[in-house]
């Protein structure tokens, strides 16, 4: 049943009745699930302006900056909360949420394992187990196996816990039980991208024609799967395509929005701090100034970093999931859902910088999207953007197993010389860490002449 609508207290109310905050903290409950933080947030700033203190509306708060990628402010407002109820299950589970995401492992682990202390119901323990699974997939692999496991059992039909099961199975090479728990997670979740998730994990592990035979029955459902059909590709084809399609990149990452965030934040994911920190060296003094086009803004991750240096800022996406996400973060001017290098054809001498984290992976060549770049450029502008490394010069680029491009330097400055487009820097760094290894990019930076 539906709930009803949560009233304000009048202006000049003293105080906020409990029956009242219980109406709007189930309010804001409802809100949050249905992704409405704007309205969430409205509901729960009365009811902190009444009650400073209430626990629930700090958790609540709390959760709703970090759905918004307020990370810090909700570490906050997450602190207060569970200091005054330090066996609240729930809050506990969100602050480790928060925790990973800001990096602060140890401080994450500890809230798990307090909420799986606290927790009453079977469903919040698995949750936290898994959560804390997932936290410890990047540094310890075997622990992070029994976390799952424990998940599992607490909830057996939980399939999130499956998948990371089967993740940590297959990192260690078990392919027969991998295979096993794998098959587990998507009979639970069979519209899920835990299927492609757990196929490219099989590949990245060397099981080249176990991840075939798992990509070729998803196909057997879903013949038209972009997904399916670019991964199969790297996979099969010697010479793979030029670009990942447009209909691959949009459904990939309109499946993996909501999700999004989170994962990255657990793979200690630097890519928009890299391109953020280049754009500083650049522009040290010109905050407030300029016009910048966040070039596949995904969920708008890099767009609070960027904010500072932005006269107008503008997002440009072909997922129509992860710009609602990033419509979310309310800093940008303008978001579009369009293909990249059309969008930039189309705005000629427009921006003074270009920045595109993690995006240009899905290009093979880039020449012509750097083209585009330039185009779009003012004079004098710079194009700051992350690859995946690839270490031989000989090739130009190489579609790797988990479908995304790993470009070498030279073909860099090849592609920035055909676009007319002058080599400032191309530094190496570690991009994230996937699987338990560090993953080695280039942060480039490009510049239009004056």
């Amino acid at each position: 049943m539906a709930l009803p609508k949560w009233k304000p207290p009048a202006r000049g109310s003293a105080q906020v009745g409990k029956l009242k905050v219980a109406q709007a903290l189930n309010q804001a409950r409802s809100l949050l699930a249905q992704g409405d933080l704007a309205a969430a947030e409205k509901v729960l700033s009365v009811v902190l302006k009444a009650l400073p203190r209430q626990p629930g509306a700090l958790h609540l708060m709390g959760a709703m900056l970090s759905l918004r990628g307020e990370s810090a402010k909700a570490l906050v407002l997450l602190e207060q909360a569970v200091q005054l109820q330090p066996k609240d299950a729930n809050i506990l589970n969100d602050i480790g949420l928060v925790y990973g995401k800001l990096a602060r492992v140890d401080d994450a682990i500890a809230s798990y394992q307090q909420c799986i202390s606290s927790a009453c119901e079977a469903e919040l323990t698995a949750k936290a187990l898994d959560n804390l699974g997932r936290l410890q997939l990047s540094f310890d692999v075997m622990v992070a196996e029994q976390s799952f496991r424990r998940a599992t059992q607490c909830s057996p039909r939980f399939g999130l816990a499956w998948y990371g099961l089967a993740q940590a199975l297959i990192q260690q090479d078990k392919l027969a039980e991998g295979l096993e728990a794998a098959h587990e997670a998507v009979s639970l979740m069979p519209r899920s991208m835990a299927r492609v998730v757990l196929a490219s994990a099989l590949s990245n592990r060397g099981h080249q024609q176990a991840a075939i035979d798992f990509y070729q029955q998803i196909l057997d459902e879903d013949p038209d799967n972009p997904r399916v059909l670019h991964h199969l590709k790297a996979l099969k084809t010697p010479l793979a395509p030029e670009r990942a399609s447009d209909a691959y990149i949009s459904s990939t990452f309109d499946g993996f929005a909501a999700t999004f965030d989170n994962k990255l934040a657990r793979l200690q994911y630097l890519a928009p701090q890299l391109v953020c920190t280049a754009l500083q060296s650049v522009y040290s003094h010109a905050q407030g100034t300029l016009d910048v086009v966040d070039a596949g803004c995904g969920t708008g991750l890099c767009g609070p970093l960027l904010t500072p240096w932005a006269k107008r800022l503008v997002g440009v996406d072909l997922s129509s999931a992860m710009l609602d996400k990033a419509r979310q973060r309310a800093v940008y001017s303008e978001l579009h859902q369009m293909e990249l290098t059309q969008f930039l054809v189309e705005r000629p001498a427009t921006f003074d910088v270009v920045v595109s984290a993690d995006t240009l992976v899905y290009f093979g060549d880039l020449t012509e999207v750097l083209c585009a770049c330039q185009r779009a450029l003012l004079h004098g502008g710079h194009v700051l953007f992350t690859l995946e490394a690839l270490s031989n010069d000989a090739l130009a680029h190489r579609l790797a197993p988990h479908g995304r491009y790993a470009h070498s330097r030279q073909h860099v400055l090849n592609a920035a010389q055909a676009a007319g487009l002058i080599p400032c820097s191309i530094e190496t760094h570690t991009l994230r860490i996937e699987l338990g290894e560090s993953v080695a990019g280039w942060v480039v930076s490009l510049q239009k002449p004056l």
